[in-house]
């Protein structure tokens, strides 16, 4: 009986898997047969794309084993924060604000391998950020849905369905690419192997961005490759990543305002495709009892002749887990106008998006392990070319459960 479970449970999976790619892909050509004749670069884009569902299906094997085994019982965790920000952008008046955030999320073990969550979140429809502004007269504030899937776990990967939180690694916490508040939809895979000299990772996922009644859908399929050498004195983590956006070039720009928010646009489409190719590498010691941390990552986005690269370099010193710990964190970081998709990257540095540059630091004190104290502030510049300077400041009081 357990055969046939198992058979039947890996049967359905793939042939999902297959059939969302295969309608992926489906969409991605229905507006490319009515053109007469079809660039070398867009063959090429498709053959990537049916090569990584490819690779996607042939790789999460080991996960659609039939998940057998005693589940756990409903857990609840959230935190709320309060936040006081100052804005002093060149040209306009100096601004205070009070914002809050708050997120509540529950999760359940089905069984030992599967697991179903779900996280509410203030913010509204925001794509890079949960808080809410303390305005409009006490107006009431909006609770949306911030994170729902599910994940199927086994001992060397996972596969995960739905609106998850970010499944790549981020060297540092770095933001270049992901904002941490960005929570994607679609489907992603991991798989990890553990030796006594390194352990590897990867990453895999197919993500939708914008599905079109009759025009192509938009999509990002995203690969990473990396290893981690060390012992318990020294880690070195590195590797690569790949972030393919389908369906971008030559489509209304994503924001809300259409404004590309640093992106280049043509009577408001985007100018230019976005597959972006990263190198990053983090690296963690002691100096004496403190931990250091040191994270870069450098981008390039293959598609744009111009203005098509970015970096972020971040050092830490310090800790955040326990009553007492303190840490200082220092970053640096720049984005050309089409290094990256503007819409997902960090929204804080010098107001969000693309074409900017940004020094920060902050400095975070924990006064119990469920109660974080926090000061960053940021010196921007918005625009490389002719640009304006942005600074913020933010202290945050953060409350978890």
């Amino acid at each position: 009986m357990h055969n046939i479970k198992y058979v039947l449970v890996q049967g359905l999976t793939v042939f999902t898997l297959i059939s969302n790619g295969s309608l992926l892909y489906a969409s991605i050509q229905r507006d490319k047969r009515k053109e007469e004749q079809m660039s070398s670069t867009t063959q090429l884009k498709q053959i990537s794309i049916s090569a990584m569902f490819i690779v996607l299906v042939s790789t999460i094997q080991p996960v659609l084993a039939y998940a057998e085994g005693d589940g756990g019982g409903v857990k609840i965790n959230g935190d709320f924060r309060y936040r006081h920000e100052l804005i002093d952008e060149e040209g306009v008046v100096e601004r205070h604000r009070q914002r809050m955030r708050g997120r509540v999320g529950l999760s359940h073990q089905i069984t030992d391998k599967i697991e179903t969550g779900v996280r509410l979140t203030t913010g509204g429809a925001a794509i890079t950020s949960n808080n809410e502004s303390f305005d409009g007269a006490f107006a009431k504030k909006s609770i949306d849905i911030d994170t729902f899937y599910a994940k199927v776990k086994c001992e060397n990967s996972s596969l995960t369905l739905g609106k998850m939180d970010i499944p790549f690694f981020l060297p540092g916490s770095n933001t270049l690419i992901w904002d941490k508040d960005v929570t994607p939809e679609g489907i992603s895979y991991a798989y990890w192997r553990k030796t006594d000299s390194v352990d590897m990772f990867f990453n895999l996922a197919g993500f939708w961005l914008n599905e079109r009644a009759v025009n192509s859908d938009s999509a990002l399929l995203g690969g990473q490759l990396g290893a981690k050498f060390g012992n318990d004195a020294h880690k070195l983590t590195a590797g690569a990543s790949y972030y393919g956006f389908a369906n971008v070039k030559g489509k209304g720009a994503l924001d809300a305002g259409v404004t590309g928010q640093g992106n280049t646009l043509t009577g408001g489409n985007y100018a230019n495709g976005y597959n972006v190719v990263e190198i990053f590498a983090e690296y963690w010691t002691k100096v004496g009892s403190m931990p250091l941390l040191l994270g870069a990552s450098l981008i390039n986005n293959t598609e744009a002749d111009d203005d098509n690269a970015g970096y972020e370099v971040n050092v830490k010193v310090g800790n955040n887990k326990e009553a007492g710990d303190w840490f200082v964190q220092l970053f640096l970081l720049e984005l050309e106008k089409d290094s990256t998709l503007a819409i997902l990257s960090e929204s804080d540095p010098f107001d969000g998006g693309t074409d900017g540059s940004a020094t920060g630091v902050a400095f975070g004190y924990t006064t119990h392990k469920a109660v974080h104290l926090q000061a960053t502030y940021w010196v921007g510049k918005q625009g490389l070319t002719n640009s304006t300077d942005f600074n913020r400041g933010q202290l945050d009081a953060v409350f978890k459960f």
